[in-house]
């Protein structure tokens, strides 16, 4: 499953490699392992999309259209920028639908001109705020719905990590049988290795919950 829209028929770069996985695990590389783990990678995404409240790798993440109340303007006016409408997600990348209840009916705010001096609207589109201008809602009393494309075009370093741990994880738990088909000059602590990881993701989890991305980097 996923927490967002997501359209996997469009090309987009995994978290993390199997091989990533299984030199963690410190397993050979070996074809059916590989391609075991492929799943699981999958899933950890999937996990991390929503902790993060966003997604990465060029992977295309659709919102849900979302409906915002302006009757009171909530979030004020910004002089020169106009009335903000705070979105869910971030970044954003292409609105795909963007429309003003007018009183009467759904009104196209896509069909006037954007740009924060000599538009009718304008979006911030790394922090996920679009503005509309009082010339185009001067009254207040209304509301707007909106759908978009968001997400990051890269894989932050936080990001590769937390996805290798939780992904190793979820093979240790539902690959036991085929791990102990292949030879390795080890013997595999399985519940100790998922308690370690489980330590480890705690304090990722955390962080990539509370935090911001910013050059490719994940900060607080």
């Amino acid at each position: 499953m996923s927490f967002f829209n997501v359209d996997t028929s469009q090309p987009y770069t995994n978290y993390c490699t199997p091989q990533d996985v299984l030199n963690f695990l410190r397993l050979p590389q070996d074809p059916d392992l590989i391609s075991a783990v492929q799943p699981h990678i999958l899933r950890a995404e999937s996990y991390i999309d929503g902790i993060a409240r966003t997604c990465f790798g060029g992977k295309v993440c659709i919102s849900d259209l979302e409906y915002h109340s302006l009757t009171k303007w909530l979030g004020g006016y910004w002089l020169g920028a106009g009335i903000p409408i705070h979105l869910t997600k971030r970044p954003v990348v292409k609105i795909l639908r963007f429309e003003l209840f007018n009183g009467a009916s759904w009104e196209n705010v896509l069909n006037y001109p954007e740009g924060r001096v000599t538009g009718y609207w304008w979006c911030d589109y790394q922090d996920g705020v679009c503005y509309i201008q009082t010339l185009l809602f001067p009254l207040g009393g209304r509301e707007v719905r909106i759908q978009y494309q968001f997400g990051y075009n890269y894989v932050p370093p936080l990001i590769n990590q937390a996805t290798i741990l939780l992904a190793s994880k979820y093979f240790l738990l539902f690959e036991r049988h085929r791990i102990s088909l292949v030879d390795t000059d080890q013997s595999i602590d399985f519940s100790g290795m998922v308690e370690t990881i489980d330590r480890e993701l705690e304090k990722l989890m955390w962080l990539i919950a509370g935090a911001s991305i910013v050059g490719g980097e994940v900060i607080g």
